[in-house]
């Protein structure tokens, strides 16, 4: 793993043998910071020619709606352009962040998604779906 960004909110990397971009969210981020960490996951994206996400999302909290709305709008729209194309979401046990997450990913289109109760089954995920692909 590459090491991308690093705050005490977020740190983003790159697993090579995935070719994935990984953001984990250490604690419920301002909106501020949720838009500088989304911001950097697609230069990641760019960086590594990727456009696959594995997310911790566990520690994210509730998101502010209009976040939720700038997520599946503007930064969407950015991170197609760059090859956006598979998410595999590690989920909160919180079910109130749960469905925040949920609520905002369900306004993308385009987007494989899928949800996992651990970073092993999203990683087992992503390799199943790419070998399958090539």
């Amino acid at each position: 793993m590459k090491t991308y960004f690093n705050e005490s909110f977020i740190t983003v990397e790159y697993n090579e043998e995935l070719n994935t971009v990984c953001p984990v969210w250490k604690e419920a981020p301002t909106s501020e910071e949720f838009r500088l960490g989304m911001n950097k996951v697609i230069e990641a994206m760019k960086e590594y020619n990727t456009g696959i996400l594995k997310s911790d999302t566990a520690k994210i909290g509730a998101m502010d709606p209009e976040d939720g709305t700038w997520s599946a709008t503007d930064w969407l729209d950015r991170a197609v352009k760059v090859g956006y194309r598979k998410f595999a979401v590690i989920i909160s046990p919180d079910i109130f962040a749960q469905m925040s997450v949920e609520d905002t990913l369900n306004q993308v289109n385009g987007v494989e998604i899928k949800y996992f109760p651990s970073d092993a089954e999203a990683t087992a995920w992503i390799k199943e779906t790419e070998k399958a692909a090539v």
